[in-house]
């Protein structure tokens, strides 16, 4: 008989020893495993092979001659080199989730500090929003104030604007009367001018004589004028008795075209 995997001989010689005594053998394993029943010669001789918390399990039903041995020998050493594999396995697996665990709780210390930032911003954000809405609340107060004024404001400028339009025509006639005015200052001016004028302008009577003319001039403020007169005595000259004078004159504004005239008559007895 050539016996199999020659590392694990002395251990698949014992438990052979132990299956053939129908003993019970404890080996190290890292988690729970079994292997199937193994036949010899067509008799059930290991009814279960299991490990358990880190033990080896085998239960032995019969004993088995020695040509089917090794048959039972390399079953069992296929299912001990699986569990072997999947011992690394999870070694591996348990290694990851260590890295895993740090890693997580890394992340947890830094969510940890985001919530408490998150929760200080949300108090933050809760502050402004109730001053916000203060602030909304005001402001639409204000924009009602607003509306309000805006309406009076427009129905005031319709109002100025229809009065605007009655003061620029009553403008327009006032600049027009006072241009008039002006004019009439001016022409005002030169009849009191052409009135000093017609005044000097004192025609002299000599005895004797029924005529008389005179010239005059006059200026008043910025108007200059000239006068003429002139007498007539309808009675004699040379009588004593009741005496009939006519006077009349004129005047002529120099600057303005403006004339004067006046008359009169006069008695004497």
């Amino acid at each position: 008989m050539k016996i199999k995997n020659y590392s694990l001989l002395f251990n698949n010689i014992l438990g052979l020893a132990v299956l053939l005594s129908g003993w019970s053998f404890a080996s190290p394993r890292a988690a729970a495993q079994a292997c199937p029943a193994q036949t010899i010669d067509g008799v059930t001789v290991i009814s279960s092979v299991s490990f358990q918390n880190f033990q080896l399990n085998i239960t032995t039903a019969e004993v088995a001659t020695e040509g089917s041995t090794q048959n039972a020998v390399d079953n069992l050493v296929s299912c001990n080199n699986a569990n072997s594999t999947n011992i690394v396995s999870n070694a591996n697996d348990i290694a990851t989730n260590s890295t895993n665990i740090v890693s997580n709780a890394n992340d947890i210390a830094t969510n940890s500090t985001n919530i408490v930032s998150n929760a200080n911003d949300i108090a933050t954000n809760s502050t402004n929003i109730v001053s916000n809405a203060n602030d909304i609340a005001t402001n639409s107060t204000n924009i009602v104030s607003n509306a309000n004024d805006i309406a009076t404001n427009s129905t005031n400028i319709v109002s100025n604007a229809n009065d605007i339009a009655t003061n620029s025509t009553n403008i327009a006639t006032n600049a027009a009367d006072i241009a008039d005015l002006k004019q009439d200052v001016k022409e005002l001016r030169a009849g009191v001018a052409s009135v000093i004028a017609m005044d000097n302008a004192e025609p002299e009577l000599r005895p004797g004589h029924r005529f008389g003319i005179g010239v005059g001039f006059g200026t008043f403020q910025d108007e200059t004028a000239l006068g003429a007169a002139a007498k007539f005595l309808f009675t004699d000259p040379n009588s004593t008795g009741t005496a009939v004078t006519f006077k009349g004159s004129a005047g002529w504004g120099l600057n303005e075209d403006t004339f004067s005239a006046g008359a009169g008559l006069g008695i004497s007895f």
